[in-house]
């Protein structure tokens, strides 16, 4: 066997593991349930019709999130194996760097699960809301802190309590020159979608 064949190897039993995906999948349901519960407390009537395709295309989307991630992983430490043995680096600094490949690996994975099961419980809402027979209209509430995006304090400050917007319309930002339905808005989103009820009027 070659080094290049060792390499191959390791590199296939080197990933992260799948518990993590079963984990996230756990979650993205736990939440996209209390999304659609939120609206049924808002209106207070169960809403029973949900697309369950829907649920099901949230974890496809967290699949292929995490696989990207581990297709990620391997090549980095591809690469790093490869430079470590051209190189002749001692097998410290080779652990170094493979240390820090994982660390960087594993926080992408973290921040994946953050920003998705929050994903899932927007997703749940906006599904119930539309389900809902009672009209809505949504705005935009941000935690506002030192960590709060720019992004999302434009957004908050648009799409307000006295600037509500149709359930079935887009939030958007001239700035970057996106839309969205629902959050997260980028990685790590804190915002929420804040549902009540239209104006008999409207």
């Amino acid at each position: 066997m070659t080094i290049g064949d060792k390499i191959e190897k390791l590199i296939k039993n080197i990933g992260l593991p799948l518990s993590i995906t079963t984990k996230l999948n756990k979650k993205i349901a736990v939440n996209f349930d209390l999304g659609v519960q939120d609206i049924e407390q808002l209106i207070n009537k169960n809403i029973l019709d949900i697309n369950p395709d829907v649920l099901s295309n949230l974890k496809k989307y967290n699949f292929d999130l995490i696989k990207d991630v581990n297709n990620d992983l391997a090549q980095k430490l591809r690469s790093t194996l490869e430079r470590s043995i051209i190189e002749g680096k001692s097998k410290r600094e080779s652990i170094k760097q493979i240390k820090k490949i994982f660390d960087t690996s594993d926080a992408r994975a973290r921040s994946i699960a953050v920003t998705e099961t929050h994903r899932a419980f927007g997703i749940g809402q906006l599904e119930a809301a539309k389900k809902s027979p009672i009209k809505l209209k949504k705005y935009i509430l941000a935690v506002n802190d030192s960590r709060t995006s720019p992004l999302c304090k434009r957004l908050s400050s648009k799409y307000n309590k006295d600037n509500t917007i149709p359930i079935n319309a887009k939030f958007k930002d001239k700035t970057i020159g996106e839309s969205w339905l629902s959050n997260p808005y980028h990685t790590n989103c804190r915002s929420k979608v804040i549902y009540i009820p239209a104006d008999i009027n409207e």
